[in-house]
């Protein structure tokens, strides 16, 4: 797990954002998130090739 705080305005890819928004508590999902809602065209410095569709598996667990 890793900890993170999230609002509306958080700098993160907007397809990520976009998922995030529709999560509650306890969800646990698969995003599958297109390369224009991604790093698009130009990639993510030499980490992510450009065009590429990112998968993410995402649960939100409560504050223990």
């Amino acid at each position: 797990a890793i900890p993170m705080e999230y609002s509306p305005d958080a700098a993160l890819i907007s397809g990520f954002r976009e998922g995030l928004q529709h999560m509650n508590y306890g969800d646990k999902v698969l995003l599958i998130i297109p390369s224009y809602l991604a790093y698009g065209e130009q990639g993510a410095k030499g980490v992510i090739p450009p065009n590429s569709d990112l998968l993410f598996q995402l649960e939100i667990v409560d504050k223990e």
